[in-house]
């Protein structure tokens, strides 16, 4: 008898806990608070789930593998190197802040590929492939999104600005360089060659 009552016990002390629970989850204060709002939340939830399950895409925009390509194995690694006045390397994994490394790594990264691409942002090629028989109806808003051979020019004198606003350093020349490396058997980062994109001079 003791042992029912206990286990009576606990059964309505873990029914209390549920409904608490339940009563402050997100969606169920949606529903209390907008009926409406909480329909179209969770559609949406139920829509890009589905998706997902069918391995399609949720909008052109909305895209869940942007950050998940596989990455292919490869015994040689590319690796952009930025000089400034023949001496002085960027290492934009020194002590700069998160938007400075990105800003002196990122763009420079796309300079290079566009570099070796025609002067195109290999980004345009992706966008038909995505977005389909879309891809017209999506061609103005597409084109604003991309590097144009525009900015593509005007690149280096921005970068040699940002560059010394960061770190001081005036630049009077500018060196970008591909350098292509291994691992060798201890892990330690070994060039092989490296051959030089552009050279500028201010």
């Amino acid at each position: 008898m003791e042992w029912k009552f206990v286990y009576s016990s606990l059964d309505h002390i873990s029914s209390i806990f549920m409904k608490r629970l339940l009563h402050n989850f997100y969606l169920a204060k949606l529903y209390r608070f907008n009926k409406t709002l909480f329909t179209l939340v969770t559609g949406f939830f139920f829509l890009t789930f589905l998706v997902n399950v069918l391995k399609a895409q949720a909008t052109p925009f909305f895209i869940w593998g942007m950050f998940s390509e596989r990455a292919s194995i490869t015994n040689q690694y590319k690796v952009v190197r930025v000089v400034v006045n023949d001496t002085v390397l960027i290492d934009y994994t020194g002590n700069y802040r998160y938007p400075s490394r990105f800003f002196l790594s990122a763009p420079v990264n796309a300079y290079v590929e566009m570099n070796l691409n025609n002067h195109l942002d290999k980004a345009m090629e992706g966008y038909p492939e995505k977005l389909k028989e879309r891809f017209l109806a999506f061609r103005t808003i597409v084109q604003k999104t991309i590097n144009r051979p525009s900015d593509y020019r005007e690149f280096l004198q921005w970068y040699s600005r940002y560059i010394y606003q960061v770190t001081g350093n005036k630049v009077r020349s500018l060196t970008i360089e591909m350098a292509y490396c291994h691992y060798d058997f201890s892990n330690n980062l070994k060039e092989d060659s490296s051959k030089v994109i552009n050279k500028s001079f201010y």
